[in-house]
């Protein structure tokens, strides 16, 4: 496991970074400093952007945000409109039961504006083709982009802190 001095010392020039595990956009305030946090430690790596989670999310809205994501960049789109897009398509899917807290907590730090380039000849073994501009995410699916869009990943880790579901008057007076 690398360690932030470690992960600041790379030289990753990354176009993006994902951190979809739980609490990795937090850190300690550190003086004049700012935030010390993984983000910043990607930032000094030279990664282009890097998104995060401010808080601990369900796995399973977590998973889908970031197959969306994912496949919104594989499409062509911006990172930041990827990443918007796949968080409507997240309230589209569960409807009432996609909470702002299970979507809202990731944020893009640095270029959201940019596209990542992606050849259609460098899909991977076992990895849909790139799909068509107009086409849309099927549910569950996962079309990740090339080995640049994905550069690091930090997922997979149990972080299933979810809150009990709120009431619905509890939910009207969250939004």
């Amino acid at each position: 496991m690398l360690q932030v001095r470690e992960i600041r010392d790379l030289n990753l020039a990354a176009d993006l970074v994902t951190l979809s595990a739980c609490d990795t956009g937090v850190g300690a305030l550190e003086g004049e400093e700012g935030i010390a946090n993984l983000v910043r430690a990607f930032l000094f790596a030279r990664a282009k952007s890097v998104v995060a989670s401010l808080w601990a999310a369900s796995d399973v809205y977590t998973r889908n945000l970031m197959q969306h994501f994912y496949w919104y960049i594989a499409a062509g789109e911006d990172k930041g409109s990827a990443l918007r897009h796949a968080q409507l398509d997240l309230i589209k899917q569960f409807g009432d039961q996609a909470m702002p807290f299970y979507w809202a907590g990731f944020i893009m730090i640095g270029d959201g504006s940019s596209r990542i380039p992606i050849s259609p000849n460098r899909a991977r073994v076992g990895h849909s083709p790139r799909p068509q501009a107009n086409s849309q995410p099927p549910d569950g699916t996962s079309r990740p982009a090339d080995g640049r869009a994905a550069a690091l990943t930090f997922a997979g880790m149990e972080c299933e802190r979810s809150p009990m579901p709120l009431s619905k008057s509890e939910r009207a007076s969250a939004i």
